[in-house]
């Protein structure tokens, strides 16, 4: 799709299957199964989506997915297999991996940090986007690095710490613009260090908050997911955010919705809904 000048395309790097209770928290079964698909393990499907930026100067990934590098355990917690589409769907947009500028990490959890790496021939992973620098939140680096009891299954040191020692990290503390027309925002809610992703072109903005709301089922303000440390934040920056770009025509991403990718949010008079917006 276009964004004013900027070129924005989705990559659906791997298909995962995921706890329902863990995506949808305290919300009864009865009702967010009403939204999304469920198997008889009580499994979700969520498409791991990469969001592709080009502005014209630079091009940028807004996380990576998966990855292809994952133990036998990770296969099984994920429900999924190791086939990486990240560089296939570099390919069919004409981009190799030594082109893109910049690496947006929403955060370090391993889902959206595994396709950083890859394996280096000897099974040792190394840095894919050898050119990129790789943004995350100080607070998202402290926590991945120290992580609670509750977090640490979540994080994969070996996915994100060749890009350290190679000198690609670039960590930023709260709210920043990184290039005119990408600002990052510092949400929490998901994890302490959570950041979304706000574009902007000749006056059109996507807002891509990543596990802020991962399905359009989460654009209600109660949707939120127990993996998610600080529900209240997320609840509150959901409360703040949405109604805001649903008054503005602006659009909204998902990082991991099936049906849809992109969305304009449409307030009905009684909730808000998404309008799927082709990409």
């Amino acid at each position: 799709m276009k964004l004013g000048k900027f070129q924005i395309d989705v990559i659906v790097e791997n298909t995962a299957y995921v706890d329902g209770g863990m995506m949808f928290g305290v919300v009864p079964k009865k009702l967010w199964s009403k939204d999304v698909q469920v198997n008889e393990q009580n499994l979700v499907p969520m498409d791991l989506n990469v969001f592709v930026i080009r502005t014209g100067e630079m091009i940028l990934l807004v996380d990576t997915g998966l990855g292809e590098m994952l133990s036998e355990r990770q296969q099984k917690i994920y429900g999924t297999a190791p086939e990486s589409r990240l560089e296939s769907g570099l390919a069919e947009l004409g981009i190799k991996p030594d082109e893109v500028d910049y690496v947006i990490h929403t955060h370090l959890h391993l889902d959206h940090v595994g396709g950083a790496v890859k394996d280096d021939g000897d099974g040792n992973p190394v840095p894919r986007f050898s050119r990129a620098q790789h943004i995350l939140q100080k607070l998202e680096w402290e926590a991945a690095n120290d992580p609670d009891e509750r977090s640490e299954a979540a994080y994969d040191k070996s996915k994100f710490m060749p890009l350290y020692d190679a000198g690609l990290l670039k960590i930023i503390e709260g709210n920043v613009e990184l290039i005119p027309g990408i600002k990052l925002v510092l949400t929490g809610g998901h994890t302490m260090g959570h950041q979304g992703v706000i574009v902007e072109s000749e006056g059109e903005r996507l807002f891509l908050f990543a596990d802020i709301v991962p399905f359009q089922s989460h654009i209600r303000p109660a949707y939120v997911a127990s993996a998610d440390l600080f529900p209240l934040e997320t609840i509150k920056i959901k409360k703040e955010l949405l109604p805001d770009i649903a008054q503005h025509g602006w659009y909204l991403g998902f990082d991991h919705e099936i049906d849809i990718k992109v969305c304009r949010i449409i307030d009905t008079g009684m909730k808000l809904v998404a309008e799927k917006v082709e990409v």
